[in-house]
């Protein structure tokens, strides 16, 4: 047979075992502006940006190569 035992725990004890869960930093930690996240987060931002400026840069070196081509085969 099996036997449940229920257990009554405190509002406030529970509030403070798990007040701490969701914290994994300090809120100052991100409103400083030098924080290592922040610096984190704009060099990944301007890594993407000079990936995305390099695909533009290709396709428009593209599209002219084969316009090039296309006006010289034409004449």
């Amino acid at each position: 047979m099996t036997t449940t035992v229920a257990t009554d725990y405190d509002n406030i004890e529970i509030q403070q075992q798990y007040s701490d869960v969701n914290n994994r930093w300090d809120v100052d930690d991100w409103d400083n502006e030098n924080s290592s996240a922040r610096l984190f987060e704009r060099s990944r931002i301007k890594a993407l940006a000079g990936i995305k400026g390099e695909s533009v840069a290709a396709e428009k070196l593209l599209y002219l190569m084969r316009v090039t081509c296309s006006a010289g085969s034409a004449d």
